[in-house]
């Protein structure tokens, strides 16, 4: 029930004929549906302001009444003199009563006083409240005449007493659990003279307190009342139940449309192509991305939508684009697969996934990665082939370096015989020596690289200590360190390291990092040769104080020709071939090498590993 109360002020001390004509007002809201009655009181302030209480059932049947003809008709029934104050105008919702006032909503603080005077009042609104042991502490003259009993016989007393048993069972059930606010209860009151006093209510509970306000059921109405009141309790229950389903429906679709409109828009945004199909092979979903891979003279992707794809695409049809789709629907499983399109010259990379009811097919243009994938197929083969001609060349210039060089060494040999007593000869002679065998060495070094590269490169493989061999290439280098000076350190184990290898290559390997070493260091250094064992593998390292390597020289410090500036710039800096013979030989044996340096000037180091061979 709700209340709408409006002011007025008389201006012409016509108090008498104002009431008058309130009261007349009824005749012309009888009609009118959810109306429950009409009072008209005065202020206790203020005689000359009225206040206008309207009763109804629900706000709806409040706001057609005041949008209705007859509303503005029963305004011309009010005296000359009263003056309206539309501002005042309340709707008050009694569905929750606090104090001696209800919580009044869309309510100004200055109508709390007025309807609380209202009700205190009212010989037709029953208003009662009650302490939580049921004891009545304050009711209106509406409810003492309900239960034609003086006020002062019913405040003070235990309200239990004045219910019947079954209702009052029912009035402490619904103060002890949660209930609903809304609900209205139906309550029979006894020792009410000879009528019955029926209270339609609603509950109210507030901390040290519980209210009742309603209006009485007469006796031949309560019945039909009692099922009208229960069929209303169901009717809110449901519709409220309607509202709330509703409610959920519209948010749970709302929040559908959005996550469409979001997978939209990551489809749209990604830079493959994108296709739904349905299990009739039509298109469900598609993307401007896939629209322009398969329909590039199509308008928009909406005219795709509903048509099969191989009418869309017919140039696809009867390839194996087509054979690997129809595959991956009837098995139910995903593929991946490249297809060129004959018309267009465009490389798709496919993945197909199969769903419950169609299949989803992602397509991405990789042409561009396809013809540089050829341009770089294309440049390695020309790579290829230039280093068989330059292997050929290196394998050739050696072959043929071999016999010139034989000549020059034999005759060399010559003339220190027949003119060994000249000291200019012998000098001569003595220095042709050397520079033939660095020439011969550059050639051999040259032979077995190629060798190595084409697989033709024979080992005599056996059993070897490796001290023994470290000690021979430290033997042969010996003249090497002397002339420039430099300090060699050998660290070997006492026990014997086996290792399985051709002995002689072993020592070109071990020679070949100590002459580098003493090559790139500058006269008075130090070289460090240490042999050891490190769990299943035997370790040679060969450390120096010398040039060191430029941290971007690290990496291809083992390969053909590669040298670095600095030893470009030396006379005995070779051709670059020593390290990346060493590489070859030591991975020959089943072994590794690697090299460590901290920078240009600070010294590098060379590592060996080789598999060591148990004692026997």
């Amino acid at each position: 029930m709700i209340l709408a109360v409006s002011r007025f002020r008389v201006v012409n001390g016509l108090e008498q004929e104002v009431r008058e004509a309130f009261l007349a007002r009824p005749r012309l809201v009888d009609c009118v549906a959810g109306f429950l009655g009409m009072e008209v009181f005065t202020d206790a302030q203020d005689p000359a302001l009225f206040y206008l209480v309207t009763r109804w059932t629900d706000a709806a049947s409040y706001r057609t009444w005041h949008s209705s003809e007859a509303h503005h008709i029963s305004h011309k029934g009010i005296p000359k003199g009263l003056k309206l104050d539309p501002a005042f105008t309340r709707i008050v919702v009694l569905d929750r009563i606090e104090a001696a006032a209800p919580n009044l909503e869309l309510l100004a603080a200055d109508t709390a006083p007025v309807l609380a005077v209202h009700l205190a009042a009212s010989h037709h609104t029953h208003f009662l409240i009650a302490d939580p042991d049921g004891v009545v502490l304050t009711c209106n003259p509406a409810v003492a005449e309900g239960l034609k009993r003086p006020l002062d016989e019913i405040v003070g007393q235990p309200l239990w007493n004045r219910l019947t048993e079954p209702d009052a069972a029912l009035l402490r059930r619904r103060l002890a659990e949660p209930r609903d606010p809304q609900e209205r209860l139906l309550l029979n009151f006894v020792d009410a003279g000879d009528s019955p006093y029926t209270l339609a209510c609603r509950l109210d509970v507030q901390p040290g307190h519980f209210l009742l306000i309603g209006e009485p059921v007469l006796a031949d109405e309560q019945r039909l009342h009692e099922e009208m009141l229960h069929l209303t309790n169901q009717l809110t229950v449901l519709s409220r139940e309607n509202v709330r389903k509703s409610r959920a429906a519209e948010a749970a679709r709302r929040e559908a449309e959005q996550a469409h409109a979001r997978i939209d828009r990551i489809l749209e945004s990604i830079t493959d192509g994108f296709l739904a199909l349905d299990c009739e092979w039509r298109l469900s979903y598609v993307n401007s991305e896939a629209a322009r891979i398969l329909a590039p003279l199509t308008c928009s992707t909406q005219e795709l939508l509903g048509r099969s794809l191989w009418e869309t695409a017919p140039a696809l049809a009867g390839t194996p684009f087509e054979a690997e789709c129809r595959a991956a629907m009837r098995e139910s499983s995903p593929r991946s697969f490249d297809h060129r399109l004959a018309e267009t010259g465009v490389w798709l990379s496919v993945s197909t996934y199969p769903a419950g009811d169609g299949l989803s097919i992602y397509l991405r243009d990789t042409t561009r990665q396809k013809q540089m994938e050829e341009q770089l197929r294309r440049q390695a083969d020309e790579l290829a082939r230039i280093d068989r001609h330059k292997d050929q060349f290196l394998a050739t210039l050696g072959h043929e370096l071999r016999s010139p060089l034989g000549a020059m060494s034999n005759a060399v040999h010559l003339l220190v015989r027949r003119f060994g007593s000249n000291p200019s000869v012998l000098q001569t002679s003595e220095l042709l020596r050397r520079q033939l065998r660095h020439a011969e060495r550059l050639v051999s070094d040259l032979q077995d690289v190629t060798r190595i590269k084409e697989a033709k490169l024979r080992l005599d493989m056996g059993r070897h200590d490796l001290r023994t061999i470290v000690e021979q290439a430290v033997e042969a280098s010996r003249p090497q360190v002397d002339n420039r000076r430099h300090q060699l350190e050998v660290t070997l184990p006492h026990a014997p390291l086996w290792v399985h290898g051709d002995a002689e290559r072993l020592t070109q390997v071990a020679t070949n990092l100590l002459n580098n070493a003493v090559k790139y260091t500058d006269p008075g250094g130090r070289l460090c040769v240490r042999v050891a064992r490190e769990g299943d593998r035997a370790l040679l390292a060969v450390k120096d104080t010398g040039t060191g390597i430029a941290p971007e020289m690290l990496p291809h410090v083992f390969d053909l020709f590669t040298q670095s500036e600095w030893a470009l710039s030396r006379s005995e800096g070779g051709l670059g071939i020593g390290l990346a013979l060493v590489r070859g030989l030591v991975e020959l044996h089943g072994g590794s090498v690697a090299a460590y340096s901290a920078g240009a000037g600070c010294g590098s180091e060379f590592v060996v590993h080789l598999p060591v061979l148990e004692d026997e």
